[in-house]
């Protein structure tokens, strides 16, 4: 009887534990299998307004570097603003989207600044949109100064100061050449500046403009030009001056000798300036004009000299 009970104790016991087991293994199961953990939250997906607005950056990335796109950078700049004031994105997305469309822009614009610059022909109209608009972008909020999109800019800048340094050297000296009185010092000094531009290059990209070579190469000439007329005019002012002034003398000889001490003289001295300095002009027909120019005043001494006889 006694063991009978003790048996059946065991059994109880052990009928417990396989219980207990069984209802740990149950509740993880119950846990992990028979209940999943929840789904990740689905990735968040930008509105149909803020996606036009990307769309459209990402268009004017695609944008030909060889023409200028202002107008559609405005046009999306616009519509920020606009879609917020309309509720469609919020404050934080609209300044995320004018960030990204001012730096997609930086890098438009400066592409298209520098296919002008590797060009031969800088247009006008093209060199000033540059330089306002590399000014204006400059200002924008989100450029960070010390950026690599800011060094492009300032070297924009820098470029163009070259290019307007060398236009306003050239037009210096065609006003010179056109209204200005001649002054043998200053043809000098501006033949000497032609030289440094020619022989120390004009930068890497102002190197590339065919029109301002083409202006420095005119220049000495236009120069000669005008020592040249300065020359003539001497010469002329000067004609038939043995027939319109009294020079002093008994005789020929001596009103000769008055008139080459106050007409013929200095002119000569003129001719002979020119051709002492024909050098700096490097201009082919220069000893053929002074040949003429000695040749005329020549025969107007010649032409004195007998109407002094007479």
């Amino acid at each position: 009887m006694m063991i009978t009970i003790i048996n059946y104790m065991k059994t109880l016991k052990i009928s417990l534990v396989i219980i207990a087991i069984a209802a740990v293994a149950g509740y993880f199961l119950w846990k992990w299998v028979v209940i999943p953990p929840p789904p990740p939250p689905p990735p968040s997906v930008a509105n149909e307004w803020e996606k036009k607005i990307r769309d459209k950056i990402d268009s004017l990335n695609q944008h030909s570097a060889a023409k200028f796109c202002p107008a559609f950078y405005t046009e999306i700049k616009n519509n920020i603003p606009e879609f917020e004031e309309a509720g469609k994105i919020d404050n934080k997305t609209a300044t995320d989207l004018a960030k990204n469309l001012d730096y997609a822009y930086f890098d438009k614009f400066i592409a298209q600044a520098f296919h002008v610059f590797r060009g031969s022909e800088w247009q006008p109209s093209d060199r000033s949109f540059i330089d306002t608009e590399t000014e204006k972008l400059q200002k924008s909020k989100f450029l960070d100064p010390v950026s690599n999109v800011n060094k492009k800019l300032i070297e924009i800048l820098d470029i163009l100061q070259t290019y307007n340094k060398v236009d306003s050297f050239i037009q210096s000296v065609d006003s010179y050449v056109k209204r200005g009185a001649f002054s043998l010092e200053k043809s000098k000094a501006y033949l000497f500046s032609i030289q440094q531009y020619k022989s120390d290059g004009l930068g890497q990209y102002v190197n590339n403009c065919t029109s301002l070579h083409d202006a420095l190469k005119d220049l000495p000439e236009k120069l000669y030009t005008k020592h040249l007329n300065y020359v003539k005019q001497s010469i002329n002012a000067n004609r038939n001056a043995y027939r319109n002034t009294s020079f002093s003398g008994v005789n020929w000889a001596q009103k000769t000798n008055d008139y080459k001490n106050k007409i013929y003289f200095p002119v000569i001295a003129i001719i002979n300036e020119l051709e002492t300095e024909k050098n700096i002009y490097n201009v082919s027909t220069i000893n053929s004009d002074l040949s003429a120019l000695k040749d005329i005043w020549e025969k107007e001494l010649a032409d004195a000299t007998e109407y002094f006889k007479n």
